[in-house]
């Protein structure tokens, strides 16, 4: 049977440490193969790394990891964000350069960290 495309939108479906930030934001109303392709990243930084990448206590402190290792998202990416809460405090949050995967990696070959960086884009559009 093949799988559906889409599924409507849930809060809480992956472990928080390797939730996609639009499940941490509410950011989109479908859980679409981009939730999975985060996850994929997540764990795959933690392969290289041999610890989680984002391991948050709480949405709020796991947004705070995300941004602080991928920079603050676009205006554009906060648009997209349908959880009036969740826009705010990434609105008002401190604006934050991102870290170049490969500081964070510096002995992962090349293709592993362009690999990571196209896995983990704070916004899947990107």
């Amino acid at each position: 049977m093949p799988r559906p495309q889409s599924f409507g939108q849930y809060d809480y479906v992956a472990t928080r440490w390797y939730r996609a930030p639009e499940l941490c934001g509410s950011f989109s109303s479908n859980y679409t193969p981009a939730i999975d392709i985060w996850s994929i990243g997540c764990i795959f930084a933690e392969v290289l790394a041999g610890k989680p990448l984002f391991p948050g206590k709480s949405v709020v402190h796991q947004l705070e990891l995300i941004t602080d290792h991928l920079g603050t998202p676009s205006a554009e990416t906060f648009s997209g964000v349908r959880n009036d809460k969740a826009r705010k405090y990434l609105m008002e949050m401190q604006k934050k350069q991102p870290v170049p995967f490969s500081k964070k990696f510096p002995n992962a070959d090349p293709l592993a960290v362009r690999l990571l960086q196209r896995l983990l884009a704070f916004d899947p559009k990107d």
